[in-house]
């Protein structure tokens, strides 16, 4: 693969074979079987999501020498989270706990999840989840006379 140089000077082939060179790139990135693994992930989870976080300042990949950067971090931890207590707690389980459950102990446990994830998966309801939560907590409301 070759690339030509950047307006800037910046050897742009270089660069991307320094990506491609790199063993702990070539383990998610690079070697063939990597493709097929993504692949298969896209086609059992729906999603695939690949991260190439850079050192705003030199522009450098995160990696073994290039960590990231401790303002990505929290940032980062919380995108996970989010990701991680969707994928655990699909949105038909959630509203059927919520019908039941009025506090975050017991939709954590109607759901057999810790309480932190259920907080999560509830602090990032998609619009369209909140709305549909809000209707079925007035209906269910109105049924017994509150």
């Amino acid at each position: 693969m070759s690339a030509p140089s950047s307006d800037d000077g910046q050897d742009i082939n270089a660069v991307v074979q320094a990506f491609r060179d790199d063993p702990e790139n070539a383990e998610t990135f690079t070697r063939v079987l990597a493709g097929a693994e993504r692949e298969r992930a896209f086609n059992t989870d729906g999603n695939v999501f690949l991260a190439l976080p850079t050192d705003p300042r030199s522009g450098a990949g995160a990696g073994a020498d290039h960590p990231v950067p401790a303002f990505l971090e929290p940032r980062e931890e919380m995108a996970v989270d989010e990701l991680a207590a969707r994928r655990l707690i699909s949105w038909p389980a959630l509203l059927d706990a919520c019908r039941w459950a009025r506090t975050l102990e017991e939709l954590a446990e109607e759901l057999w999840m810790d309480e932190a994830t259920a907080e999560c998966r509830m602090r990032h309801l998609h619009m369209s989840e909140n709305a549909k939560l809000m209707e079925v907590w007035a209906d269910d409301a109105r049924a017994h006379g509150h």
